[in-house]
């Protein structure tokens, strides 16, 4: 009985975690990727401004 307990106590907790760290990780991916597009910007201005 005290195991169950126990388990059932820290499930809810567990999926909480999971769902923050879920949206953490959305949000870094979105920044990786605006980041990289800025980047390919940079780099395309550069090239014009070489040729």
């Amino acid at each position: 009985m005290e195991v169950s307990q126990v388990d059932i106590a820290v499930s809810p907790m567990d999926k909480a975690v999971s769902q923050v760290n879920i949206r953490s990780v959305r949000r870094t991916s979105q920044m990786k990727r605006r980041s990289v597009k800025r980047k390919r910007r940079l780099v395309r201005r550069t090239w014009r401004s070489v040729q």
